[in-house]
């Protein structure tokens, strides 16, 4: 919540008072994300289960964030 109220302040369509060119903007920047995604369309459809790979591909993503992109090896207790 914090942040968001923080987004909302140093976004400089925050401050338009034309509602047209604010809802423009956001719809281009909406736009402008989906094309983004668009290479990784067809990786999704090779996948067998979408649901477990994208659901992976985000739990990583995570885990290399919350560790500024150095995530801990994993153990899986080999030696016993």
């Amino acid at each position: 919540l914090v942040g968001a109220t923080g987004d909302y302040f140093s976004n400089p369509t925050s401050y338009l008072d034309d509602p047209e060119v604010t809802w423009g903007l956001a719809a281009l920047d909406t736009v402008d994300t989906r094309a983004q995604f668009l290479p990784l369309d067809s990786v999704i459809e090779q996948q067998l289960d979408r649901y477990v790979f994208i659901r992976n591909a985000y739990l990583q993503n995570r885990l290399n964030k919350v560790y500024d992109g150095n995530p801990p090896k994993e153990d899986f207790d080999f030696d016993d």
